[in-house]
C-alpha cells in the first residue's frame, strides 16, 4: 500500500472502518495495518469520528452519506480522513443534527417510558386498593355470617358463678371454688351460647382459675377489653361496684370498701359493704374509674352485705406470667357510671360446671 495515493488510502480506511472490506482485501489491509503506523493513525481517527455518533441509526446514516459523497466526487474523500479536526469541522452541522435528533428521540423515549411507568404504578396501586377493599369487605361479610353453634351442654349444671374477660381471645377469670373438680366447664356469652373451656391456670389458695375457650379463632367481641387491672390499694370508704349473675340476667350492685383487710385480717383481700348473692362468686369489682380493683370470692353469711374480694394486685400477679395471655389495658376514665356499665357488660359472663 506504499504505492497508494492519499485518496486511495482514505478510501480503504473508510471501507475498513465501515466493515465493507471482505476476503483477501481485508486480510491485506489488516496485514499492512500491523506494520504501518500512519495507516493505524488514520484508522484510529476515523473510528473516533464514528464513535461520536453512538446511536446505530446515526452510524448507518453517516455510512450512507459517505458512500453517496464518494460516488459523486471521489476527489472529496481524502478530506474526510486526512484530519479528524477538518472532518468534524466540515460535517459538524450534519453530525450535530443527527446527534440532536438522537438526543431528542432519547428524551421523548424517556418521557414516554416515564409516563407509562407512572401510569402503570398508579393503575397498580388503584388495583391493589380495590383488592384490599374487597378483602376487607369479604372479611366483614364473613364476620357477619353466623358461626356454627358449638355443641351445648346437656342436663342441669352442678354449680355456676360469674367470670369476666381478661383477654379477648377466649381468656376469662373466675373463682377456683366455682370450678371445683368439674371437667365440663362452659362459659356462656351474652347471646346465651355456651362455650366449652379448659382451666389453663389455677391457684386454690388465692381462689382463682383462668379459663380458655377451646374453639378455634374464638373472640368474645370485636371490641377490645375496655378495662384494666388496678394494682394499687383502695382506701376505706372508696366507692366500688360490681356486675354479676346471681340470676339469668346481669345484676349491678354498688357499695364501698369497709376494711382494707379481709377475714381474719387477710391483707390479700378487702372487706366490702356490698350485696352478694349466690352466683356472684368470680364477679369483677370495679373502682370509680371502671378498672378491675378486686374479684369477689366469698361473703360473711347469707343475707349479709359483708363481702370479701381478692385485691387487684394479687389478681395481676396471678396473671402476669401466663404464657400467651395479653393483659387488658383499656380505660373507662371520664365516662359516667351508666356509660361504663354499657361498655363492659358484654365482658362479664356466666360460667357453669356440668
Amino acid at each position: 500500500m506504499n504505492n497508494f495515493t492519499t485518496e486511495q488510502l482514505h478510501e480503504w480506511v473508510e471501507l475498513y472502518c465501515l466493515d465493507l472490506l471482505e476476503g483477501d482485501d481485508k486480510a491485506i489491509f489488516e496485514t499492512e495495518l500491523m506494520s504501518n503506523a500512519r495507516l493505524r493513525k488514520m484508522v484510529s481517527e476515523h473510528h473516533a469520528f464514528v464513535r461520536l455518533l453512538q446511536h446505530k441509526t446515526n452510524k448507518e446514516l453517516v455510512s450512507n452519506q459517505l458512500q453517496l459523497i464518494r460516488k459523486e466526487n471521489k476527489s472529496k474523500i481524502h478530506r474526510i480522513g486526512t484530519d479528524l479536526t477538518t472532518h468534524v469541522t466540515k460535517y459538524w452541522k450534519t453530525a450535530s443534527i443527527a446527534a440532536g435528533v438522537a438526543f431528542v428521540a432519547s428524551l421523548l423515549t424517556f418521557s414516554i417510558a416515564k409516563n407509562r411507568y407512572e401510569n402503570l404504578i398508579t393503575s397498580s396501586n388503584q388495583n391493589l386498593a380495590k383488592v384490599a377493599n374487597e378483602v376487607t369487605k369479604i372479611k366483614k361479610d364473613m364476620r357477619k355470617q353466623p358461626k356454627p353453634t358449638p355443641e351445648q351442654p346437656k342436663g342441669s349444671s352442678k354449680q355456676s358463678g360469674t367470670c369476666f374477660v381478661i383477654d379477648n381471645k377466649g381468656y376469662a377469670l373466675t373463682n377456683s371454688h366455682v370450678i371445683g373438680n368439674g371437667n365440663n366447664v362452659y362459659v356462656f356469652t351474652n347471646d346465651g351460647i355456651g362455650h366449652l373451656a379448659k382451666v389453663v391456670n389455677q391457684d386454690k389458695e388465692l381462689d382463682l382459675a383462668l379459663l380458655k375457650i377451646e374453639e378455634k379463632d374464638f373472640s368474645f367481641s370485636e371490641k377490645s377489653v375496655p378495662f384494666s387491672i388496678n394494682k394499687t390499694s383502695n382506701a376505706i370508704a372508696q366507692r366500688v361496684y360490681t356486675l354479676g349473675y346471681p340470676k339469668s340476667s346481669i345484676v349491678y350492685s354498688e357499695g364501698y370498701v369497709s376494711s382494707e383487710f379481709g377475714r381474719e385480717d387477710d391483707s390479700s383481700r378487702y372487706q366490702l359493704m356490698l350485696p352478694s348473692d349466690p352466683g356472684v362468686s368470680g364477679s369483677p369489682v370495679f373502682d370509680e374509674k371502671g378498672n378491675i380493683t378486686a374479684i369477689i370470692n366469698s361473703r360473711e353469711s347469707l343475707g349479709s352485705s359483708t363481702t370479701y374480694a381478692l385485691k387487684g394486685k394479687k389478681v395481676y400477679q396471678f396473671l402476669k406470667d401466663v404464657e400467651g395471655l395479653k393483659l387488658p389495658t383499656g380505660s373507662l376514665s371520664g365516662k359516667t357510671r351508666s356509660e361504663q356499665i354499657k361498655t363492659m357488660k358484654d365482658f362479664v359472663c356466666v360460667v357453669k360446671v356440668y
